[in-house]
């Protein structure tokens, strides 16, 4: 993980950590997403904007799994696995986009190596889909 600096920010407030963190995640700026996601785990849960879903749905939907791994990591030290349960406006957890445009990889992280957190695979989007059934439906493309 990142090493924050002592003072990167620590005469910001709030309100306007989230609106940076947001604006670096939508700028692809990957170090200082995961600084934030560093210094609070409530990052990991903030909606970028109401169609991209949160800083992990952005990295899952551009393939990113270096970030990926990175921001699963995080998620998983600071303790806050909802975050891996948390949907965009579709419904659709990390999971659910990495299923559907076949990330492998990215799926296995989020899941874990082991298996880890299969209970992931039973989460519904608005449409009744699960994350194992859009890997059906990537596959047959």
């Amino acid at each position: 993980m990142t090493h924050i600096e002592e003072g990167d920010y620590a005469n910001t407030d709030t309100t306007e950590l989230e609106v940076k963190f947001c604006w670096q995640t939508l700028q692809g700026n990957r170090k200082e997403v995961e600084k934030l996601y560093e210094l609070d785990v409530k990052f990991s849960t903030i909606n970028i904007n109401e169609s991209r879903g949160t800083a992990l749905h952005v990295a899952v939907n551009e393939g990113n799994q270096s970030v990926v791994g990175r921001l699963v990591n995080s998620i998983l030290f600071y303790g806050n696995v909802v975050a891996l349960k948390t949907k965009n406006e579709k419904g659709d957890t990390p999971l659910h986009l990495a299923a559907s445009q076949g990330f492998q990889e990215i799926c296995e992280c989020i899941i874990g190596k082991n298996g880890e957190r299969t209970y992931l695979n039973y989460i519904h989007n608005e449409k009744g889909e699960t994350p194992l059934f859009l890997a059906l439906l990537s596959w047959q493309k």
